[in-house]
């Protein structure tokens, strides 16, 4: 498996910032360990003794702990769990899952609520492993998030919404949304898919034309984010 990547407002990268996103939230739960070597090769007993967790093959490119959940307690599918040094001395624990809830996994829908339900099931083999190492942990959870539309970009929003014929989107409607689409990216504004789709609903877009423009905004930023050289 390899290691969790996220869109950011600068592009994709290991979450070892964990919530690059903004200094209002935590996106992974975390904690701080003094010898994180140490309680990698503990972590990795207390998995094998644990009996709802198996120990999995990390792929990615940094040190890491990978771990898939066979328990019964996750309320949707293919849960596991990433354990990485995100930052000197902190590991982070990035839960992954198919499935969340009722809905096909989609980063951008997941809530911290969500992310930290499924590290709670993780959290006592942490603990064990801490135990086993002889370390003490103390959990930072993922936090609510909070986003602000700014000012130059919610004007762009509310000319693309007010002159959009919405039962059928004319290029020029393209056009300014793809404006505001390069705007956000220009200016590194951390608006996320959900974020934009809560802004068209509150504009009174009608609920499938904000299913599309959220997906294509989301492919929009990660294409303008992956820096290609192109031929």
């Amino acid at each position: 498996m390899l290691l969790p990547f996220e869109y950011t407002h600068s592009g994709l990268r290991s979450p070892s910032r964990r919530r690059t996103v903004t200094t209002e939230s935590l996106v992974w739960p975390c904690a701080r360990v003094e010898h994180v070597e140490g309680f990698f090769v503990a972590l990795r007993e207390a998995i094998c003794e644990s009996g709802d967790w198996v120990l999995a093959e990390s792929q990615g490119p940094l040190p890491a702990v990978v771990a898939n959940y066979c328990g019964r307690e996750f309320d949707g599918e293919g849960l596991w769990i990433c354990a990485f040094e995100g930052r000197p001395g902190t590991v982070d624990f990035a839960p992954k899952a198919d499935i969340w809830g009722l809905v096909p996994a989609n980063d951008a829908c997941v809530t911290d609520e969500q992310i930290n339900e499924a590290f709670f099931l993780f959290a006592p083999v942490a603990r064990a492993a801490a135990r086993k190492a002889g370390l003490r942990l103390h959990f930072r959870l993922a936090r609510p998030r909070r986003f602000t539309l700014p000012e130059k970009l919610r004007r762009r929003i509310d000319a693309f919404v007010a002159l959009a014929n919405l039962d059928c989107l004319h290029p020029c409607d393209w056009e300014r949304f793809y404006e505001a689409v390069h705007h956000a990216h220009k200016y590194r504004v951390n608006m996320r898919p959900d974020d934009l789709a809560r802004e068209l609903l509150k504009r009174k877009v009608p609920r499938p034309v904000v299913e599309e423009l959220t997906r294509l905004y989301g492919f929009g930023r990660s294409l303008l984010a992956r820096r290609f050289t192109w031929d």
